[in-house]
């Protein structure tokens, strides 16, 4: 039988020990607590659905969980990087635009200047 199947068993009915009042107080109110529990539990499905329902869920949350707590931080450290890396080579794209802008700027001046100067000769 896989772990992945559903397989409810049925829920034996639960009855509160016999020995409940030789206990302590503090196991005694643990005994009570456990016996409320099981019998809620066997109110809501006695035939196990519940308990193998939550079993499954479990064992998927598990089976996604755990990659996605060890991928999910790496991952968002590569994007983090990447992000840093495009601002940067933005950054970079940008100076050589201002530098090729500022180039022709005074490329474009120095010709406008021989011009006037070469003009008047």
């Amino acid at each position: 039988m896989s772990r992945w199947q559903w397989n409810p068993v049925p829920l034996r009915q639960p009855h509160p020990p016999s020995f409940l009042s030789d206990l302590p107080w503090p196991q005694r109110i643990a005994e009570v607590l456990r016996y409320g529990l099981l019998a809620f539990e066997y109110s809501l499905s006695p035939g196990g659905g519940l308990r193998a329902w939550l079993k499954l869920n479990m064992a998927v949350a598990v089976f996604l969980g755990i990659p996605a707590l060890l991928v999910v931080p790496v991952i968002t450290v590569l994007f983090a990087a990447v992000s840093t890396w495009t601002a940067l080579l933005l950054q970079i794209v940008l100076n050589l635009l201002y530098a090729a802008l500022a180039l022709m700027a005074l490329v474009f001046v120095l010709l406008f200047v021989t011009r006037l100067l070469f003009a008047r000769r």
